[in-house]
């Protein structure tokens, strides 16, 4: 069934309308387009390499993650502390620990293609989840407050002069403040399943999204209406690009396994995707920790294996590196609930073919800042690894930071 301008118009409340919808925010970006300004859904051909951001929402507990071989620890956590009978100790790792559940990690961990850096955070932060969650996010110098994200200006940075196809990044799950820019926005998917055209009842599917490209060429001279022609295009083009259901997450699956196969199906696709982010909550763990915590690291070692496997097989693992997030560390001591409390230094992972894989950054019981794990090696450091492998101008992007060796 057509639709006439009337009832497109009645259905979606005009072109600039679409822009400012909470449900289209998620699929905008600019227009991939040709020399006569009309639209097109097919994205350029693949870039190289893709970047898998993995969030650990909460303040992951980097001390019962890689554990160290020192007494203070034991003293710190004479009941939340891993026993011994139960930590890895895979070839090469000295001077700590893996907790147990991170036994998939074990494997890539033997290979070099698995690196751990400690003590990483941000040394003038508080121990608010909003203030350290902004400085990851931002990824900005101390005492120069943006509104973009580390990766959003990347990608801006990057971008073509011809405009940026929508699936340049993805946010799997829910959107990323990191990807915050001024002239690219990712696609972001919070249902593989539902990530298409819905139509009201009596109005045929096809047709609306016939209807929404053709409001979208030829552009107008008027420059936020043309900034509305674009983002139509582009979610337009996101949409067709992914009508091939993505993977379905098995019934067992952690949050985490589930959306890291969904980005190792989204990397096979070869969709010229550059950057992926996604993360799961949970890792605040202020009472009985034990349990939950080892869940949380079984669901993301499990996740990373799944993810491993799936681009190896594909041949693409060298085109792959995933990196993890986490807004601070957890206090060295206990609290009365068996739990931790906020802290400052934490340990992140970097895996990949590429990465030069060993224990980066050292774990010092003896000199703490306030019972906390010092934070010395600034997260930019790390961010800095991810962008040096995608290509670009990581200075002008992250401004100092420490090339920690991360990289073959």
């Amino acid at each position: 069934m057509a639709l006439t301008r009337r009832q497109f118009l009645s259905l979606t409340g005009g072109a600039g309308a679409l822009m400012a919808t909470g449900a289209w925010a998620g699929l905008l970006g600019e227009q991939v387009a040709d020399g006569s300004g009309s639209a097109t859904t097919t994205p350029p051909p693949r870039p190289p390499r893709t970047l898998v951001v993995v969030q650990l929402g909460g303040g992951n507990d980097g001390l019962n993650t890689v554990v160290p071989e020192d007494g203070r620890y034991r003293d710190a956590r004479p009941s939340l502390g891993i026993p011994e009978a139960e930590l890895l100790r895979p070839a090469g790792l000295t001077g700590a620990s893996l907790h147990p559940a991170l036994a998939p990690l074990v494997a890539p961990w033997t290979a070099g293609s698995l690196a751990i850096v400690q003590s990483l955070g941000y040394a003038h932060a508080g121990r608010s989840h909003f203030e350290c969650s902004q400085h990851w996010w931002d990824g900005a110098h101390p005492g120069q407050p943006t509104t973009t994200g580390w990766i959003g200006r990347w990608l801006d940075s990057t971008a073509p002069a011809e405009g940026s196809h929508p699936l340049r990044a993805v946010a799997l799950g829910a959107g990323s403040p990191a990807l915050r820019a001024e002239r690219t926005v990712a696609t972001v998917v919070l249902d593989p399943r539902a990530f298409a055209i819905r139509a009201p009842r009596g109005v045929d599917a096809k047709a609306l999204a016939d209807a929404f490209v053709a409001t979208a060429a030829p552009l107008s001279p008027d420059a936020l209406l043309a900034a509305s022609q674009r983002s139509v295009a582009s979610a337009m083009a996101a949409v067709d690009t992914l009508k091939t259901p993505l993977a379905e997450v098995g019934a067992g699956d952690g949050k985490l396994t589930g959306l890291l196969g969904l980005a190792a199906d989204l990397v096979t696709r070869r969709l010229g995707i550059e950057v992926i982010t996604l993360g799961a909550s949970g890792f605040d763990t202020h009472s009985a920790q034990a349990d939950e915590h080892a869940e949380l690291l079984a669901d993301l070692a499990g996740g990373l294996a799944r993810f491993s496997e799936k681009v190896a097989a594909a041949g693409m693992a060298d085109q792959t590196l995933v990196m993890t997030t986490s807004e601070f560390g957890r206090r060295v001591a206990q609290n009365g609930s068996l739990g931790t409390d906020h802290g400052l230094g934490g340990c992140q992972l970097l895996l990949g073919p590429a990465v030069r894989g060993g224990l980066v950054g050292t774990l010092d019981l003896s000199r703490l800042h306030d019972g906390d794990l010092a934070a010395t090696i600034d997260p930019r450091s790390l961010f800095a690894a991810g962008l040096d492998w995608l290509g670009g101008p990581t200075t002008d992007v992250l401004h100092d930071h420490e090339d920690l060796g991360l990289l073959r």
